[in-house]
Parts: structure tokens; C-alpha cells; sequence
């Protein structure tokens, strides 16, 4: 905890991002500190599968209606 401290009080003054000396931090050091490259693919991962399983629930129902409406004539 101790590394964010004084975090809010740079964000509600308008100085994130500036270091003490008033040089601009880069955002690529920021960022990639921040959430790193684990991490990025673990979320990846994890969108990519809850994609994959929305698309094969909706072709399973869309599957399903399409293969009753093609039978109901013969009912």
C-alpha cells in the first residue's frame, strides 16, 4: 500500500504523471508497470473464451429453433 500513497491527492491536484523534478512521465513506463504482460493475457484469455462460449450458446439455440420450425410441417 505504501507505493500508491499520495495517488489521489496527484489525481484531484492534476498533477499525474508529472515526477517531482517536472519532467512527464512516459506512458509506456506507467502503463506496462502497471498491468504488465501477464496479466494482459490472462484478460485476453479470458474475453476471448467468453466469446467463444456466447457464439456456440447462440448457434445452439438459433440451431435448435431453425431444426423446429424445418419439422414442424411434418408434425
Amino acid at each position: 500500500m505504501k507505493k500508491h500513497r499520495g495517488y489521489f491527492d496527484s489525481v484531484a491536484t492534476g498533477t499525474c504523471g508529472v515526477k517531482p523534478d517536472g519532467s512527464i512521465v512516459t506512458r509506456k513506463s506507467t502503463f506496462w508497470k502497471w498491468i504488465g504482460w501477464p496479466e494482459f493475457w490472462r484478460y485476453f484469455w479470458f474475453g476471448f473464451n467468453i466469446t467463444l462460449g456466447a457464439f456456440i450458446g447462440v448457434a445452439i439455440f438459433y440451431g435448435l429453433a431453425y431444426g423446429i420450425l424445418l419439422l414442424e410441417p411434418t408434425l
